[in-house]
């Protein structure tokens, strides 16, 4: 039997994803340039919630990393919007260290948020965030796929039997 991540080769290399940060400080950007910059060829700065939407409507990349609150939405009206995707993004929201402690971490994870990543940004703390949620993407990518791929494996073996 093969392993269900062998599919993930055939998946686009980190070069080749997108990654959107929305509603994001200046300085929270440049450090997650800096965090990022080996990792993803294309990093899509939006401000506002009707470009978040407007860009969402031809993504194809794996993460939307936003701030809580944004011009015109929140990360909740984020994730619907990102639900309404085929392959879904991981989503990674952006509050502050107070704002986390006070039950907001466990509000964004039960509402399928991947993760809470807390203001200041530092370099190693995006870093592994989002190779966590780029690795967490492509797996569910892969296992989406794999049981078209279990079907046609056992075709053969109950053919035989049938015969």
């Amino acid at each position: 039997m093969t392993s269900p991540l062998r599919d993930l080769d055939a998946l686009p290399s980190a070069a080749q994803t997108s990654l959107t940060a929305v509603g994001l400080t200046d300085f929270d950007l440049n450090v997650l340039n800096k965090a990022i910059s080996e990792l993803y060829g294309d990093l899509r700065i939006v401000t506002a919630f009707s470009e978040a939407q407007r860009h969402l409507a031809g993504f194809s990349g794996e993460l939307v990393i936003c701030s809580r609150r944004f011009a015109g939405g929140d990360w909740q009206s984020l994730m619907k919007e990102c639900r309404k995707l085929y392959r879904a993004p991981s989503l990674i929201v952006a509050s502050t260290a107070e704002e986390k402690m006070n039950h907001f971490w466990l509000e964004a994870l039960n509402g399928g948020a991947f993760d809470v990543i807390s203001y200041p940004f530092s370099v190693d703390d995006v870093r592994r965030t989002v190779v966590q949620a780029s690795h967490d993407w492509r797996v569910r990518f892969a296992v989406r796929l794999r049981p078209k791929i279990v079907a046609s494996e056992r075709m053969p073996r109950l053919v035989r039997r049938l015969a």
